[in-house]
């Protein structure tokens, strides 16, 4: 089976289509229904600290989806929410 792997950058907006609105790429999903990603299994990089314009994680905003699956959540090295200390072995 293919897995299909979303990486957001976060970082990087999006222009939208009103007045010249940028959007981050989570608002860019969010705004089109995911479209792009239906029927898709997701390895999303992510962490706590990444919100959507509704409030909710990015995690969250993928998970609550019924029209795709995701099979992986990866995190940075200090963990999902950065409590881990450097080096130590963070368990799945």
């Amino acid at each position: 089976m293919r897995i299909t792997t979303l990486i957001l950058c976060l970082m990087l907006g999006f222009s939208g289509m009103s007045g010249g609105e940028t959007l981050t790429g989570i608002d860019v999903l969010v705004a089109d229904g995911f479209s792009a990603l239906k029927g898709s299994r997701i390895a999303l990089v992510t962490h706590a600290a990444a919100r959507a314009r509704t409030g909710r994680s990015t995690a969250e905003e993928f998970l609550i989806r019924d029209d795709l699956e995701v099979v992986r959540l990866l995190a940075p090295e200090h963990g999902f929410y950065g409590v881990v200390r450097a080096g130590a072995n963070v368990e799945d």
